[in-house]
């Protein structure tokens, strides 16, 4: 089965490839999004994070999952406009027909998400949260609340729905803000957090929503994650409420993945139980909607993680320009075409792997040259930190456009074997998941590994990334070069 599975997901990852930049292509602009295409960018973008984070993909194929990740959460990003639909949340829920509050409470829903995003893309270690466009989540999140309180005291009962699903996803999201251990908006989101399960449990004790919940196995499935998120928070065990194997028999195949994706949480025997079944039922559909292959998309990854021992071989189709890295090297490291002139002695080699961090960057930073000095000095003495990209990254052209030169370093007291494993090649591609026109110029004062070697000419050659090393002996005979 896992090659059916395998099959079936590299179809659904191109279709949502697809999406995700058509979605750029348009939107990548002034041009504001719709709302409904910005969820379905919501879904396919916790898709991928899923689909990263399960170690299901090789380790190319990850980098590029976390390429499509970040440059689709930019444009969510870009158009949060500072989460103006929770500030007028509270006067539409409050005094506007019932249309409007529907619609207010599914475009603060999108927002909620777009929330959900942002903190997959700081546990994905790929950008930061806190900043002011972040902060106005939990500035303006009481009004929507506030809004939301009125709609159950005074038994709204037509939005009842619609503002069970809101309040869900808000504390998916904000459940997930705390399992991503970021410190900034404490203790103001624990205060937020009290205030939502109150509304969640109030409103669940409304017999519009009892009755609901009877006949909606995808609501009452979401309403046990929620239990379940709770009991996890206070550190407790979890015990449903309800018998959480149903008949899903009759179900659209897009609630059915949504199931799945809930048993995947709840209890994963009965999401293999059911994984087979729903599998047929999803490869003989005719037409695949974005919605249903990024769904697929998740169970899938959630399926492999828990069945295969190896990571999966696909494809991922994304959009790089080749860059010629053998241009790259003569044009900005000095004397690199003369290093064959250069003796070596061992005692030479041995000073190279005695060098730590800042001594190795700082004679490389002289071999440098057609960049600015003080771009240089100021990426030699740059620190170290959880988002860093490369050791040093520097602006140059790449293919008549504005790119970056990136150069992860190695030093011989780093490595303590006498070469460096293949282990570190995730983090020569990590300049690929920020950066569309990029080189990058392995610096290590070892040789690489064979595997490693092979890696980087496999990712060279599938994806076109402009990978290449200046390794051992090559490195000690530029920085002698450059000493005499």
């Amino acid at each position: 089965m896992k090659d059916r599975v395998v099959n079936i997901l590299q179809d659904s990852i191109n279709k949502s490839v697809a999406f995700n930049y058509r979605t750029i292509d348009k939107h990548n602009n002034d041009q504001p999004i719709a709302f409904t295409t910005r969820r379905e960018l919501n879904e396919v973008l916790e898709s991928f994070y899923q689909l990263s984070s399960s170690a299901a993909l090789q380790t190319q194929e990850d980098a590029i999952a976390r390429r499509i990740f970040k440059i689709g959460e930019h444009i969510i990003f870009e158009k949060l406009l500072h989460f103006g639909n929770y500030y007028y949340s509270k006067q539409k829920l409050i005094i506007k027909d019932l249309d409007e509050k529907e619609e207010i409470l599914r475009r603060t829903n999108v927002e909620s998400a777009s929330m959900l995003t942002r903190i997959r893309s700081y546990q994905l270690g790929l950008d930061g949260i806190g900043g002011s466009t972040d902060d106005y989540f939990i500035e303006r999140m009481p009004q929507l609340l506030d809004g939301i309180s009125f709609v159950i005291d005074k038994n709204v009962s037509e939005v009842f729905q619609p503002t069970l699903y809101n309040l869900l996803n808000l504390h998916q999201t904000i459940f997930y803000y705390f399992e991503s251990a970021h410190p900034k908006y404490h203790p103001a989101i624990d205060e937020l957090l009290s205030r939502v399960n109150l509304l969640i449990d109030k409103i669940c004790n409304k017999k519009e929503i009892i009755e609901l919940m009877e006949s909606n196995l995808s609501l009452s499935l979401f309403h046990q994650q929620f239990l379940y998120f709770n009991a996890k928070l206070a550190d407790s065990n979890f015990t449903p409420t309800i018998n959480l194997d149903r008949d899903i028999t009759k179900i659209s195949i897009q609630q059915k993945l949504r199931v799945l994706i809930n048993w995947a949480i709840l209890d994963k025997k009965l999401f293999i139980k059911h994984f087979e079944s729903i599998l047929l039922e999803y490869e003989k559909m005719q037409t695949l909607r974005t919605l249903d292959a990024a769904l697929f998309i998740r169970i899938a990854a959630i399926y492999l993680a828990e069945t295969s021992q190896t990571p999966v071989e696909l494809t991922i189709n994304i959009q790089f320009d080749k860059v010629d890295i053998t241009k790259i090297l003569p044009t900005y490291y000095n004397g690199i075409g003369n290093i064959g002139t250069v003796a070596i002695t061992p005692e030479e080699i041995a000073l190279l792997h005695s060098y730590d961090d800042n001594t190795l960057r700082k004679k490389l930073a002289y071999c440098i040259i057609n960049i600015p000095t003080n771009e240089i000095e100021r990426e030699m003495k740059k620190t170290h930190g959880v988002f860093e990209i490369s050791d040093m990254e520097l602006r140059i052209k790449v293919n008549g456009n504005m790119g970056y030169l990136c150069m992860p370093f190695k030093t011989g007291q780093e490595i303590k074997s006498g070469s460096v494993s293949v282990d570190v090649f995730y983090q020569l591609l990590r300049p690929f998941f920020h950066f569309s026109n990029c080189a990058v110029v392995f610096i290590t004062a070892k040789s690489c590994s064979q595997s490693l070697l092979n890696e980087i000419k496999r990712a060279n050659e599938k994806y076109s990334f402009a990978i290449d090393v200046i390794e051992n002996e090559q490195l000690a005979k530029l920085l002698k070069l450059m000493d005499n």
